[in-house]
């Protein structure tokens, strides 16, 4: 394996995390119509999340690979999963958000582009880090710099609890941070994505129930 995809490899490592408890969030709240998820009050769309399951698909491999061992998936037209996996990433940008604006902290347009950029020069070209992005992280090419933002994020709640981002503690911390957030936000998904959401896990999980709201 080259240096570059290593390094985003590491970046995108999915860290496993405790689901959290969820409860009957009912069904009557007009907030609910046409939406995949409910964050905060704020809905995330149906058609935005098939949108950017189209997006993905557009660009992505005709043939994924399921993860073995230690090799990470590659995801490609034919992963299953895809649109919950996509949901838990727009979820996920939120309450990176929320935890960031609960602790009055800011995210450096600078750190975001040294990212970028650090990336960009690994693997020689925008495109091509666009390319890998598709297919280790699952998500449309245009995900990316809100990834980046949300990397950027997630280092700036460690550094804020005094625990560096590439410490062994560092995965933990940020599971605990993200998951107080999440909490207290309340998060509502449409059972036809999943019954459950957490922190780094990159599939919605358990049975599809009525809507549930977490928190």
């Amino acid at each position: 394996m080259n240096r570059p995809r290593t390094v985003l490899l590491a970046l995108l490592a999915v860290v496993a995390a405790p689901g959290l408890s969820a409860c009957s969030g009912g069904s009557g709240s007009t907030v609910h119509t046409g939406a995949a998820a409910v964050v905060d009050g704020q809905r995330i769309s149906v058609a935005q999340l098939e949108n950017q399951v189209t997006a993905f698909r557009d660009v992505a491999a005709p043939h994924g690979q399921p993860q073995t061992g230690t090799t990470a998936p590659v995801y490609g037209q034919d992963s299953s999963g895809i649109p919950d996996h996509v949901l838990q990433f727009l979820i996920m940008e939120k309450v990176v958000q929320s935890a960031l604006d609960a602790k009055g902290l800011t995210v450096a347009g600078s750190d975001v582009t040294a990212r970028e950029t650090s990336l960009v020069k690994q693997f020689g070209s925008r495109t091509a880090l666009e390319a890998q992005f598709v297919a280790q992280a699952g998500l449309p090419p245009g995900d990316l710099d809100a990834w980046f933002r949300m990397s950027a994020g997630e280092s700036t709640l460690l550094q804020a609890a005094g625990v560096a981002a590439s410490s062994p503690q560092a995965g933990e911390e940020l599971k605990k941070i993200l998951t107080t957030a999440a909490t207290a936000q309340g998060i509502e998904i449409n059972p036809r994505y999943g019954s459950s959401w957490t922190p780094f896990d990159p599939q919605l999980s358990g049975p599809a129930q009525p809507w549930i709201k977490q928190g």
